[in-house]
């Protein structure tokens, strides 16, 4: 499963890279007014994506922190209720058919 997810990351950095290569001329960006930025399109399509990435992407991992936190306590209330002695089963050996009469008394 690691070798595969390796080749996964090796083949999106491959791909990176050739876009980034493939897309290399500069391009100006109005920041504020006044105020322009030039630099490659490629840097600027990767700082777009991220933009529109991070946010979701932490959202999520707050919620599955929270939820993480969440199941642990539930796991400590479901321990705590457990009852924590054991009942031993019966002996079988104090109910053998040799004990039993035909009509469901013992002997």
């Amino acid at each position: 499963m690691q070798a595969i997810r390796t080749l996964i990351w090796v083949i999106v950095a491959v791909i990176i890279t050739v876009f980034a290569v493939a897309n290399a001329q500069p391009v100006t960006v109005s920041v504020w007014p006044g105020s322009v930025a030039e630099l490659p399109l490629s840097i600027l399509i990767i700082l777009v994506f991220l933009l529109g990435f991070l946010p979701p992407f932490l959202l999520n991992l707050g919620n599955r922190w929270r939820l993480s936190r969440k199941i642990n306590q539930q796991e400590q209330v479901i321990a705590q209720l457990r009852p924590t002695t054991v009942v031993a089963p019966a002996s079988p050996a104090s109910a053998t058919p040799s004990t039993l009469s035909t009509d469901g008394t013992t002997s």
